[in-house]
């Protein structure tokens, strides 16, 4: 005889939703959730204390013992963050999918959890990777907008059907807000409506290109985590005036190493990488040697390695799937003391944009790590009640922290190419 489970949908979502099993899909989808350290300590309510050092002690001197009035101790700086940025994402459950003879069954519950926890995981990733590498923005606008709602950017696979998206530029600083209709993946052409199916257009016609227009989840514009680019970029070139409530001029460890990359080519990408890279190694002495970038700009390079082999010593076995749809690359040699510089395509970097990133320069703080939000009765979900569609379980997960760059001087930052091959 056929048994049923009496399990409740609050113990399914406990059992079957964990926060490690979580964590673990984003570490497999987002390679720098993978790679940079993660501290859950950051409570709430309290500063995260980032300190720097501005100069070290000065104590050295030809011929004699140093003067105490010529001795100075290290100028210790107190760098800090109070905010947590929050990103929420949702599943969403309908209870006619779930019941079996009037109620909750587990199978049920099982046999569509992983097609809902795969794209929960998909879209929380993606998120997060676009604004740890892009910046607190889904994409920049290609073309402009219209009254018809109409608008394009330069990688429409970020966005999907019914996502709410919001434009905003250096003129329009409120956002304009709408739900994607439709996506053409080809020329990332996307039509934007005022609900889901209601065939009203949104009237974009402000946003243009002319004036650094963007796209940006919801409430992204402001309350997005940091990202790597804005902590590296120098103000001259766009980026802030200070990092973690320090001035960046105030010490050269506070600076990022910088290069515009606007006359680069596809021919000389390598040998530019390459020289940026032992400038690094020479201003800060770390070791950025992971190189992260574009699918682009990592078939460039790809294509750069396969023509001069002769140039490159190409680690055996360190591509991680075939030729032209690799994710990493490792590239051995004298350049870093035997180990292998690493060329990262990451799917959420800008066109472009180059990161060496000096993996122990960076953090990811949080409170507590990704998790489950429970009701106020104690439960991991939320009903929703609806004349048509009956009865939806609602699960939403969150992150609360932020992005921290402790030694940016380690680390090195090109922008502005445009690489074509």
């Amino acid at each position: 005889m056929a048994t049923f489970s009496t399990a409740s949908f609050n113990d399914m979502v406990n059992e079957n939703v964990t926060t490690k099993l979580m964590e673990l899909e984003l570490a497999n989808r987002s390679w720098f959730y993978n790679k940079l350290e993660m501290d859950k300590s950051w409570l709430l309510n309290n500063n995260y204390v980032l300190p720097q050092i501005a100069g070290n002690a000065s104590t050295a001197r030809f011929g004699g013992l140093t003067a105490s009035a010529d001795i100075y101790g290290s100028k210790p700086l107190r760098g800090f963050e109070s905010v947590h940025k929050e990103l929420w994402a949702s599943m969403k459950f309908h209870a006619k999918d779930l019941l079996l003879h009037g109620k909750v069954d587990e199978q049920n519950f099982l046999r569509l959890l992983p097609d809902e926890l795969n794209r929960l995981m998909d879209s929380i990733a993606g998120i997060l990777g676009q604004n740890i590498c892009a910046g607190a923005n889904i994409d920049k606008v290609t073309v402009n907008g219209t009254v018809g709602g109409t608008i394009s950017i330069q990688n429409p696979e970020r966005v999907q059907i019914q996502q709410f998206v919001q434009f905003a530029s250096s003129v329009v600083t409120t956002p304009i807000g709408g739900y994607v209709a439709t996506v053409n993946i080809n020329t990332g052409a996307l039509t934007i409506e005022t609900a889901p199916g209601s065939g009203v257009a949104v009237d974009l016609s402000t946003i243009l290109v002319a004036d650094t227009a963007r796209a940006y989840v919801r409430d992204q514009l402001n309350d997005g985590f940091f990202s790597m680019v804005q902590l590296l970029l120098p103000q001259a070139n766009g980026g802030s005036a200070t990092i973690h409530n320090l001035n960046k001029l105030t010490s050269p460890q506070l600076q990022g190493v910088y290069e515009s990359a606007v006359s680069w080519t596809a021919a000389d990408l390598l040998k530019n990488l390459f020289k940026l890279y032992v400038k690094a190694r020479k201003v800060g002495k770390g070791k950025p040697n992971n190189i992260a970038m574009s699918y682009n700009d990592y078939g460039a390079a790809v294509n750069s390695i396969e023509n001069q082999k002769g140039a490159f010593n190409v680690v055996a076995q360190s591509d991680k799937a075939k030729q032209f749809t690799w994710d990493e690359i490792s590239i051995g040699g004298y350049l870093s003391n035997g180990e292998p510089i690493n060329l990262v395509a990451v799917q959420e970097m800008n066109q472009g944009e180059y990161i060496g990133v000096d993996l122990p320069s960076w953090k990811f703080a949080s409170a507590g790590g990704m998790q489950k939000s429970k009701s106020p009765d104690g439960n991991y979900y939320y009903v929703e009640r609806d004349p048509t569609n009956g009865y939806t379980y609602i699960c939403d997960t969150f992150l609360m922290g932020n992005l921290f760059c402790l030694q940016p001087f380690k680390n090195f930052l090109a922008t502005g190419a445009n690489i074509t091959y």
